[in-house]
């Protein structure tokens, strides 16, 4: 998508950020039930932690343009 500003360009993928990290958040309460019910079941700490590696790239990425 195109967009006439800089500024608009961010708002628009801003509101995609909120929006996608309120369902990380809706996926991350479902994947809370699956490990409740299965507890033994290590696939789902791989998950979790695969999310947390990417994360956490993310994080670096986004904290290298707000120094």
């Amino acid at each position: 998508m195109k967009h006439a500003t800089a500024t608009a360009a961010y708002a628009a993928h801003r509101a995609e950020l909120t929006a996608k990290i309120q369902r990380l958040e809706e996926l991350l309460t479902k994947l809370d039930a699956r490990q409740q019910a299965d507890p033994q079941n290590w696939g789902i700490a791989g998950c979790a932690a695969h999310v947390s590696e990417e994360l956490a790239c993310i994080i670096d990425d986004i904290s290298h343009t707000t120094k």
